[in-house]
């Protein structure tokens, strides 16, 4: 007896079979995130955001760095502030980018900082230019390696961004 003598009629056993079979799939692959609740705090837990993006930011310029805070807040505000976790590594000559004496740049900074976007600095870096971490914003957490944590990201499955130069 053929059950399918109607291609528009799926039978309920080989629906459930297909619907189980996504079901595994999605949950494999990590496309069944949790999402956040509102009215909770803005902070994103990478673990638990649908989205994440490392930045790689190695230029120096103050209208190069300010275009890089807008692909930040265009990425944030596409996906949802709460959907999306954010890490921008600094490294080399934009490593200004990140000191105290970028006055410009630094309450915009802060802002993304309290709204869950993670900023870190290049130990290697800031030993080869001299900088301590005293002379970063306060806000501002280091890696051992610009590069490195790069790499450490992608290999987690973070999507890379290198805005234009």
């Amino acid at each position: 007896m053929n059950h399918y003598t109607n291609p528009r009629q799926l039978r309920l056993p080989a629906f459930f079979a297909a619907f189980f079979a996504l079901v595994l799939t999605m949950v494999a692959v990590g496309g069944m995130g949790k999402f956040a609740v509102a009215g909770t705090t803005p902070q994103v837990d990478s673990h638990e955001a649908t989205y994440r993006v490392v930045i790689d930011v190695s230029v120096e310029g103050e209208q190069r760095w300010e275009g890089i805070v807008r692909n930040i807040d265009n990425v944030r505000t596409s996906l949802g502030e709460k959907n999306v976790a954010v890490e921008v590594v600094v490294y080399g000559k934009a490593l200004p980018f990140l000191q105290r004496t970028n006055a410009t740049q630094e309450e915009k900074l802060r802002t993304l900082t309290k709204g869950g976007v993670r900023f870190v600095a290049c130990e290697n870096t800031m030993q080869r230019m001299k900088v301590t971490k005293a002379e970063l914003f306060s806000f501002v957490q280091t890696v051992d390696s610009g590069a490195a944590e790069l790499f450490r990201k992608q290999q987690a499955g973070w999507a890379y961004l290198k805005p234009g130069g």
